[in-house]
């Protein structure tokens, strides 16, 4: 089962390896960007602030998104902080590779690395939902950090009908581990996929059950250890 839409391409590649996966949204993201939200976002960028943080692909696509609509180009000298994978792809169309400033693979990694450039001051674009980690880790050591909501979260569960026919769920989301835990149980032996170590830390208060997190935050990237997973089990059954 996956907790979220991902690209029709990916379902038939594993459709081709006889693996069925089963889609089902556990969560809805609602964008709640506004002309007041840009011209927080302006005042701070204009005020001194010149770095921007992104640890979700959301986040990205609606800021992106937006500002192709509103035609919003931004200073030049404004460099972006992101988690690498989607949340990366999703910035190309406002920032170029010039404009980005660091990467990682997740958000205490990506503020370790902020810590280490003596960056003063942040904007943080998240949704109502984000993690602490990253804001916390930089706060503690005296950077401001100023956020804006870009999207809200809301946990959609559902009961799945024959649990015991699940070998491996797929999660994409803290939030979308409470939804599916909220009405769900895994069987012994089934498998839980994480796009990151921060969804992986969620699973863990849930279940004991194998995770296997993907080593980029990365849909497609998850993919391929799903796809890996079943042809190593496959093989051993032969």
């Amino acid at each position: 089962m996956c907790t979220k839409k991902i690209a029709p391409g990916l379902v038939q590649e594993a459709n081709e390896q006889s693996i069925r996966i089963i889609i089902k949204e556990f969560i809805v993201i609602t964008p709640v960007i506004s002309h007041d939200t840009f011209n927080k976002i302006q005042e701070l960028v204009h005020a001194g602030v010149e770095h921007l943080v992104f640890t979700s692909a959301n986040a990205g696509e609606i800021f992106c998104n937006y500002c192709s609509q509103q035609q919003i180009v931004f200073p030049e000298h404004l460099k972006v902080f992101c988690l690498a994978g989607k949340t990366r792809d999703s910035l190309y169309p406002c920032f170029k590779d010039t404009a980005i400033a660091g990467t990682t693979a997740n958000a205490s990694a990506l503020a370790e690395m902020i810590l280490s450039m003596n960056v003063g001051r942040v904007l943080f674009c998240c949704g109502n939902k984000r993690r602490n980690e990253l804001p916390d880790l930089l706060k503690n050591q005296g950077i401001e950090v100023n956020e804006v909501f870009l999207y809200e979260t809301t946990e959609v569960p559902f009961a799945v009908m024959n649990p015991e026919d699940l070998d491996a769920v797929m999660f994409f989301s803290p939030s979308a581990v409470s939804s599916f835990f909220s009405l769900n149980k895994m069987k012994a032996g089934a498998v839980c996929f994480a796009i990151g170590s921060t969804t992986a830390s969620a699973i863990k208060k849930y279940t004991g059950n194998t995770i296997i997190t993907s080593a980029v935050p990365d849909e497609k990237i998850m993919m391929t250890s799903v796809l890996d997973y079943f042809q190593h089990i496959n093989q051993h059954k032969e």
